[in-house]
């Protein structure tokens, strides 16, 4: 939702005209944020993860800069990560429901 919002929000400016934004929530998100959101929207609390040992580079969390956005367009998510995996999950449940 976000991203359409986003996208909508920025055809309908003239000063976002050649510009490149990032959207995205501006906070911190880690794998594990992630996979932990993934198995509560599925519903499968007993799906086995295994954590290995980090490599060297390793990212642990990345944050989007927004502040352009912001700015620019005074554009602001709304769709916090667990309501966004719920409901990409609702949308897959429904897909494999067709498909079958």
């Amino acid at each position: 939702d976000d991203v359409v919002n986003a996208c909508i929000t920025a055809m309908e400016s003239p000063t976002a005209s050649g510009k490149i934004y990032n959207v995205a929530r501006g906070e911190k998100t880690k794998v594990k944020d992630i996979l932990n959101g993934l198995i509560h929207a599925f519903g499968l609390s007993d799906y086995p993860i295994t954590y290995g040992d980090g490599t060297p580079g390793d990212q642990f969390g990345v944050v989007a800069d927004i502040r352009r956005i912001k700015e620019d367009l005074h554009w602001m998510p709304e769709v916090d990560l667990q309501t966004g995996l719920n409901k990409m999950a609702i949308f897959e449940k429904g897909r494999q429901n067709v498909e079958e």
